[in-house]
């Protein structure tokens, strides 16, 4: 298998895991997992369903294993906070995975390669099997190494010879290589769902476990150096993968902005940011609609607030590494302003390893028990004390109404005590732990970046009969910096947990909406998406009428106070906006969720009622009632302002015209249920309409069988399978994992549009859709062309009706070829469809037949030239050879040649 036939994939940022999810048959369905060629296995295809005392165990088993998992991962998460994360990961997967062997690739970028801490092995980015998975975002299987894609490499040394492999990405840090010995029979679906387990936890917050251990060194080599002889924002530009960090002073009494030059080492006075005066109004958080920044402030007084700044980046910055980068503000301050006088440096020198240590370990905590243990077993050391008290305030722990702690809690500074029992306002039951009088107290506010007090520490005694210091608190007063952002943090990942169960419980916008509002100090919610046809304006969740909604929208004086964020979908592409007026602390998150809802109700919460008029009793006669016209059958037809909805009116549409509900007796819901389950896709629907125009415009309709006809339909829709997003396995192409869910879709009396069909025809027309999806995969375009041109070309009239239908099959494959190819009939060259077209196409084709057959990878394709080529390499090709099957095809030819010189 070359290269091509793996394909690239494009990086998204944060993508959620369920996207990548490869969905195989059920037990009970065609297993096509092993090779394309196996079809015979089709004869063995089940539709019945199996016993329940069976089903009841099978089910009773995966929750075991579920729930087995789960436990493993608490105990993976548990150690890895104070364990190097290889020790930790490879004995517990191992046991996940049942594996002869396990070893963790952590990435590294500054060198291009991953390694493996364990065998102190590398793998590099561009010519190794690991480095593949890591760079694509992919899930591999295979056999052995030797069946690794040509051009990557597999370490021999941690790859034994027949030994079946099983590689995976966590959270863009790492990429996971499992071993299984030759006789184990390989990995199972089983396996599937605990890789997809591990990437969706690790997509939540284990991100933060990779980017957290360098913490340390970076705000230790902080400390040490000086701007003389470091430039700061280099090393925060490159510990964050961005373009440019920048880092500001304002003055809010006498508005004086100033920023840092790091070639003079010092501030120099700027005029007014608007950018930065912005983010300090909104308490630090700023997201640029046409550029992705991440902007934090730090405030040391009301009269002195800093501000950093990244920029320079394509994916956003996601929520650990905001906590990172608060986290780090304080010590680029004191880098900047001095980290005070020599015997302050001295004293804080020799405790200063530590606390950042104990910083690392706060700034991935997952929860606040973890964190309470944390503080408990950590501070007293670092501090000399004899005892901690750490509170977070909550509904059943509120904040005390007496004592000197109670005071501090108002208070910009620690509060330090010397006899705390001797000072005004002392009580035993707030100041002391079990009522035991302190010699000495030291105790912080923890406030949130909206300085919302969320907490306290309090630290008591300090050894020696010594009374705290100013160094203590300068300290501490970090420490709690630390500790709000965890706490902030550990409320995100509970806040996203209960949304996520809201929305896989199938709860509606409002729902949802409802929930944010609850967890969140949010006084108003705006959602609006575009695209789809509506518009919610919301107060604390409560949804009013649509018409007041989309004007009031209009109406900028009607959001006062309501800032606005794009929502964008797994392409990156805004589909609405979300505002609010309150709590902007968690914004990305709030974007990311609704985003994902909004593309699940677009393509999953659409009634039958919708796409046909289901009072119609006749089937045929409800399928034609729809309102697209006679247009819906012709090349020029235009789909970009279709809603999804209108593309299943599309299909609804085309399967009446060529009466299949009448010919195999499927019925509307069946359809419908088909198509919603496996998620039909505004491609797939494309490549049907532009398939059934050419059928129709050559009259070829007439020389198919009803099945062939009904079986090409199908494959057209099921050839969508080549985005970005989409897993691989090596030995099980995209068009198999497409097919596949298909196949387990169909399992389903009440999905299944073959009912009818009889077993021994069953067979016939699953084998013309295995061959047409198969091919239709962009890697196959150029052995299409050949294949058909050699039919076309030759002239025998002798054929065998074998030969006869493998002839009629090579044309189908072209009409299909040429489908996937629609763009270019409907669009002019510089369209962005075009453009977004030949970037797939040249992510998978075999580039020895293109003009960039010289290149020696793809990264190297010159991005400028890719719509020509497209053209001229494959769709003026593939339609001219196309119109040789019928001289009326010659007009669409034509088309694509005048929309290549436009």
């Amino acid at each position: 298998m070359n290269q091509s036939e793996f394909g690239e994939k494009h990086q998204t940022g944060l993508i959620s895991p369920h996207n990548r999810k490869i969905i195989k048959p059920s037990s009970n369905t065609i297993n096509l997992s092993n090779s394309i060629k196996a079809r015979s296995s089709l004869q063995q295809t089940k539709f019945d369903n199996t016993n329940p005392l069976v089903e009841a165990r099978e089910a009773l088993n995966i929750n075991q294993r579920r729930i087995a998992n789960e436990d493993l991962f608490d105990q993976l998460m548990e150690k890895a906070l104070d364990h190097p994360l290889h020790e930790v990961f490879e004995p517990i997967l191992k046991v996940m995975f049942r594996g002869d062997n396990c070893i963790l690739w952590i990435d590294i970028p500054e060198n291009q390669y991953l390694y493996s801490p364990t065998n102190k092995f590398v793998s590099q980015y561009s010519n190794s099997l690991p480095g593949f998975v890591h760079k694509t975002q992919s899930i591999i299987q295979i056999k052995d190494a030797s069946q690794a894609p040509k051009g990557f490499t597999i370490d021999s040394r941690v790859s034994p010879v027949n030994s079946p492999l099983f590689f995976f990405p966590l959270a863009n840090r790492a990429v996971v290589q499992v071993v299984r010995r030759s006789n184990s029979g390989g990995f199972n679906e089983t396996d599937m769902e605990t890789a997809q387990l591990l990437m969706h936890k690790f997509s939540i917050y284990g991100n933060a476990l990779f980017s957290v251990s360098t913490l340390t060194p970076l705000a230790l080599q902080l400390f040490k150096e000086s701007p003389a002889t470091l430039n700061p924002l280099t090393l925060i530009e490159k510990h964050f993968d961005c373009g440019e960090a920048q880092i500001w002073r304002v003055d809010a009494v006498k508005n004086i902005y100033s920023k840092f030059n790091p070639e003079i080492g010092d501030m120099e006075i700027k005029d007014e940011d608007p950018t930065i005066s912005h983010a300090i109004s909104l308490n630090g958080i700023e997201n640029n609609s046409d550029e992705i920044k991440l902007i934090c402030t730090h405030e040391i007084n009301k009269r002195e607030i800093w501000v950093g700044v990244l920029s320079g980046r394509g994916e956003m910055f996601n929520s650990s590494e905001e906590a990172q980068f608060r986290s780090l503000l304080p010590f680029l301050i004191k880098f900047i302003t001095g980290f005070g006088n020599e015997s302050q440096q001295k004293a804080l020198a020799s405790r200063i390893g530590d606390l950042l240590n104990v910083f690392s370990l706060i700034a991935c905590t997952l929860n606040i028990s973890d964190l309470q243990r944390i503080i408990n077993d950590q501070v007293p050391t670092i501090f000399d004390c004899e005892s901690v008290k750490f509170v977070v305030f909550s509904e059943t722990e509120n904040p005390p109404q007496s004592g000197l702690i109670s005071q501090s809690l108002s208070l910009n500074e620690p509060f330090i005590a010397e006899n705390p029992s001797k000072v005004k306002g002392y009580n035993p039951s707030v100041d002391s732990i079990n009522n035991q009088e302190p010699r000495s107290l030291l105790s912080s506010a923890i406030r949130t970046v909206q300085k919302t007090v969320v907490g306290y520490l309090a630290l008591f005694s300090k050894k020696g009969n010594n009374c705290f210091d100013a160094n203590d608190s300068l300290l501490l007063k970090d420490l709690s910096s630390f500790i709000a952002s965890s706490i902030s943090q550990s409320q995100r990942i509970e806040m996203m947990n209960d949304i996520s169960a809201s929305i896989a419980k199938g709860d509606t916008l409002k729902e949802v909406l409802t929930n944010i509002s609850k967890s969140s100090d949010i006084k108003r919610v705006v959602v609006y998406a575009n695209n789809n046809g509506w518009v919610k304006l919301a107060d604390a969740g409560e949804i009013g009428n649509p018409q007041q909604e989309i004007e009031a929208i209009k109406n900028q004086a009607d959001c006062e106070g309501v800032t606005f964020y794009p929502i964008k979908n797994e392409n990156q592409e805004e589909i609405g906006q979300f505002g609010v007026n309150g709590d902007l602390d968690n914004i990305q998150t709030y974007c990311n969720v609704i985003g994902t809802l909004i593309n699940v109700q677009e393509k999953s919460d659409i009634s039958l009622n919708e796409i046909i008029d289901t009072s119609k009793a006749a089937l045929a006669s409800a399928a034609n009632s729809i309102d697209l016209g006679e247009n819906v059958f012709k090349y020029t037809f235009q789909t970009n302002n279709l809603k999804i909805q209108n593309y299943y009116q599309l299909v609804f549409k085309i399967f009446g015209r060529f009466r299949i509900f009448d010919n195999f007796n499927v019925s509307n819901a069946a359809l419908f249920n088909f198509l919603r389950e496996i998620k039909l896709t505004k491609q797939g629907a494309d490549n049907l309409q532009m398939f059934a125009s050419l059928l129709l415009q050559c009259r070829m309709e007439s020389t198919l069988s009803n099945m062939e006809l009904f079986g090409s339909l199908v494959s057209c829709i099921l050839s969508d399978y080549n985005c970005p997003q989409n897993s691989i396995l090596v030995e099980s192409p995209e068009a198999i994992v497409s097919l596949s869910k298909a196949v387990t879709v169909m399992a389903n009396d009440g999905n299944n549009i073959f009912k009818s069909i009889q077993q021994t025809d069953l067979k016939n027309i699953w084998d013309l859709i295995i061959d047409l999806v198969v091919s239709s995969d962009f890697n196959n375009f150029y052995n299409v062309l050949n294949s058909a041109e050699k039919v076309i070309d030759g002239e025998n009239d002798d054929e065998d009706d074998n030969q006869k239908y493998s002839m009629k099959k090579e044309n189908l494959k072209l009409f299909l070829a040429c489908a996937k190819l629609s763009p270019c009939v409907r669009n002019k060259k510089g369209d962005e469809k075009i453009s977004n077209l030949a970037t797939d196409f040249f992510r998978r084709c075999d580039l020895t037949h293109t003009s960039f057959k010289d290149v020696k990878s793809r990264e190297e394709i010159d991005q400028e030239k890719i719509s020509d080529a497209l053209f001229n390499d494959a769709a003026i090709p593939a339609f001219k050879l196309l119109s040789k099957i019928d001289s009326s095809l010659n007009v669409i030819s034509q088309c694509v040649s005048n929309n290549a010189s436009n």
